[in-house]
């Protein structure tokens, strides 16, 4: 019995309230090695016992078997407490790859976008520059055809007179000096339908790129007429 009316299996009973048996390990020290005695022992919480008369080798063993046995359960509560460490670590990088992950995705998704509105921009603008070759096809032909009738009426002898063929070289270089014709193929009506369209060639040939990207007209452009930048693509 200890003073105060405690014994050693009511203190053992008291100190594992606050220590667990990795923690502060008990070693029991009793008079007899009965079975019941060496029970109630372990049952108050001690980690192990020696009977009297006491050994000192045998003692000096068990206590350091005890103390290696506190020391590993540190090692493995420390290890323990890295490890949730490191999952906690592991976790908050998981969490911050995802939102990176979804943010980068957005952002795809926003680049994937623009370039499909660019890929339907760039398409209309070729549907624009075909229709524009289509109409300076169609514009230059029949011009073009009047002017060859008209040189090869000079070129062949049909009209040999020169003062007659001064008027007619001179019919295909002005739009401007000479009367009305009578009828729309004459010549006055072919350079009055060329000359126009050079002009719209070379209002389309001097908008800027980017102003064509952007939407912008050149100050140099003339309303009312489609504008278009021609560009190499490589």
């Amino acid at each position: 019995m200890l003073p105060g009316g405690l014994s050693g299996y009511d203190l053992c009973r008291i100190i594992r309230r606050r220590y667990t048996l990795d923690e502060l390990p008990i070693l029991i020290m009793t008079a007899t090695i009965r079975q019941e005695t060496i029970v109630a022992a372990f049952d108050a919480g001690a980690n192990d016992y020696i009977s009297k008369p006491v050994d000192r080798n045998e003692l000096v063993s068990r206590a350091h078997t005890l103390i290696l046995m506190k020391r590993a359960a540190e090692e493995v509560r420390r290890s323990s407490e890295q490890l949730s460490k490191l999952n906690r670590e592991l976790t908050e990088l998981n969490v911050s790859l995802e939102a990176r992950i979804e943010q980068r995705t957005v952002e795809l998704a926003r680049a994937n976008e623009l370039l499909q509105e660019r890929n339907q921009e760039l398409s209309r603008l070729e549907n624009v520059r075909r229709r524009l070759l289509n109409d300076v096809s169609h514009e230059l032909r029949t011009p073009m055809t009047a002017i060859q009738g008209y040189v090869e009426a000079i070129v062949s002898g049909i009209v040999d007179d020169p003062a007659e063929q001064k008027r007619y070289l001179e019919m295909v270089l002005s739009k401007d000096t000479l009367p009305e014709p009578a009828h729309p193929g004459s010549v006055r009506t072919v350079a009055a339908r060329i000359s126009p369209l050079g002009d719209d060639l070379r209002d389309h040939a001097v908008v800027p790129a980017d102003h064509a990207d952007q939407g912008q007209v050149c100050a140099g452009c003339r309303p009312g007429r489609p504008r278009l930048s021609i560009r190499a693509v490589h």
